[in-house]
């Protein structure tokens, strides 16, 4: 069985491609350590892996075990080392890894088996990406090979994005119809960029306790909006680069109505706004703070940099608010 999980590892790795895996010590595949290039660094992984089979019980079951009594060692945790608990298959035409909750089982010596309906797999070959929520509360993930850096960005950020989006945005590259390299990273590109930008709002909600900076409105209703912009070069997905707004306010903000000072944080409107706006609009104005509601914690603050930048970035269109 060594064999045949040092051989699995060698499969996935292939199935990567140089440009994106590379084995560093394969051993006996219980670990196997590999590095995969999750966006711009290569992150080591200790690769705990094992055969996809059926199960004889049912003919729908699937599922895949960790190595027998005599050769079994517990999951572990490195320091700096992701562990990934992993089913590989090449023979339903595509290779496809299978993907439970790794921590459920780190440092267990007890016999396991992964269990999950063919269906999974089924949808993995034909959308790319497929999920399983089990009875005990467990989300197995089934992926095609190539999008393995997605799905490790999904753990780095603990994402909970809804598979609607995931499916969507793999499909929306291509990434079904071609076996192009191109393409592949493409479709990695936009599942990272979906799982940042819902880690991105979940920790700017968090910091502004669900209300508006510039409002104080609640209600599950506020957006996460990036100061310097997501599409400017080095943008960075932090806290202290967002807003926690409402709607309105976040309208507000990407039309260029709005300027928050980069050291006092006082609010300006744009005069034209002010100048044309209705009763309902003078409403929304005069319940707009005149300085904007800081986080508690000083380090979830806006960066004046952030704010700055922004400006620069923009220069033509705030004009106005110099």
């Amino acid at each position: 069985m060594s064999v045949q999980r040092r051989n699995l590892a060698t499969s996935l790795v292939r199935a990567l491609g140089n440009s994106v895996g590379r084995a560093v010590d394969l051993r006996d595949g219980w670990p196997a350590r590999i590095e995969v290039l999750n966006e711009q660094f290569w992150q080591p992984v200790d690769l705990y892996i094992s055969t996809i089979s059926p199960h004889a019980r049912k003919d729908y079951e699937f599922r895949f075990q960790n190595p027998a009594q005599e050769d079994q060692r517990p999951i572990v945790q490195q320091a700096g080392v992701t562990p990934l608990l992993l089913g590989f298959t090449e023979d339903w035409g595509k290779p496809i890894c299978v993907v439970p909750d790794v921590t459920r089982r780190i440092g267990s010596r007890n016999r396991f088996s992964i269990l999950f309906r063919d269906s999974l797999i089924e949808q993995a070959v034909t959308r790319g990406w497929a999920e399983y929520h089990s009875s005990t509360d467990e989300t197995i993930v089934a992926f095609q090979a190539a999008l393995l850096p997605a799905y490790l960005s999904f753990q780095n950020l603990g994402a909970r994005v809804p598979i609607i989006g995931i499916t969507n945005a793999i499909e929306n590259t291509g990434f079904n119809e071609a076996e192009d390299e191109t393409v592949r990273q493409r479709a990695r590109v936009a599942v990272s960029r979906l799982v940042r930008d819902w880690a991105f709002r979940r920790d700017v909600v968090s910091a502004y306790e669900g209300h508006c900076a510039l409002c104080g409105l609640d209600w599950g209703l506020i957006e996460a909006a990036h100061i310097y912009p997501a599409s400017a070069p080095n943008s960075p997905d932090t806290v202290p680069n967002g807003l926690g707004l409402c709607g309105n306010h976040h309208i507000l903000l990407d039309s260029h109505k709005l300027h928050v000072d980069p050291q006092t944080f006082r609010v300006k409107i744009h005069p034209a706004i002010r100048a044309n706006a209705n009763s309902p609009g003078r409403l929304f104005l005069d319940n707009t703070f005149t300085e904007l509601k800081l986080p508690t914690n000083r380090l979830h603050r806006p960066s004046s940099e952030m704010l700055t930048r922004r400006y620069d970035w923009y220069r033509e269109v705030y004009k106005w608010a110099a």
